[in-house]
């Protein structure tokens, strides 16, 4: 995937998470410049936890409508934003921590945005935002649990 913020909101100190409000600003604008296409949003769980309860949701909007679905999802520790291979929009959110089956992990959910022209064809996000690309950016799942034995 190819990251849309210098660095994951987990990692910023005061000043740093600044900077990546101001990248995820600077996303919301460009998103607005664009026609605001038809979109699937799908939602999946990353952490061991809820991607072992939950199914994948799949939700029908239009692209201007993005930033308003991420607020009404859990980002209460804030989100990480990428182009992945598919040329396709993703968000990382990174809501409460919890405690489950004898660890404790961060609820961290996928959203990611397909979108499509008129003609139904997909949008490359990696060409629109090509600017706000700062990085190739490898997840590591591991992260997000931590065990106490």
């Amino acid at each position: 995937m190819k990251a849309l913020n210098k660095e994951s909101i987990l990692d910023c100190d005061e000043l740093e998470t600044e900077l990546h409000d101001a990248e995820i600003r600077q996303l919301d604008e460009q998103i607005f410049l664009m026609p605001n296409y038809p979109c699937e949003f799908e939602v999946t769980f990353l952490d061991d936890y809820h991607k072992k309860h939950n199914y994948p949701l799949f939700y029908e909007s239009y692209l201007q409508n993005v930033m308003e679905f991420l607020e009404r999802q859990d980002i209460k520790n804030g989100a990480d934003a990428f182009v992945d291979d598919h040329q396709n929009l993703v968000f990382v959110l990174y809501g409460q921590g919890y405690r489950a089956e004898g660890k404790e992990g961060i609820l961290t959910t996928q959203v990611t945005v397909k979108a499509f022209d008129e003609d139904k064809e997909p949008i490359n996000f990696a060409n629109l935002l090509d600017s706000l690309i700062v990085s190739e950016y490898q997840m590591e799942p591991n992260l997000w649990e931590v065990s106490h034995d």
